[in-house]
């Protein structure tokens, strides 16, 4: 992606998963399983209230 370890490291996860998903769509790169996470796997995330 062209990001030095030390710029991963001062990113958010937030700021590097934006990065990731920009990478992926500019080079084409497409997934089957893209926007399918579960209710449950988001809470297992922590990405979810409860």
């Amino acid at each position: 992606m062209g990001f030095t370890p030390q710029q991963v490291k001062e990113m958010s996860f937030w700021e590097f998963a934006c990065a990731w998903e920009g990478f992926k769509h500019f080079n084409g790169v497409k997934s089957k399983d893209e926007g399918t996470a579960s209710i449950e796997r988001l809470r297992e995330l922590g990405l979810t209230d409860g």
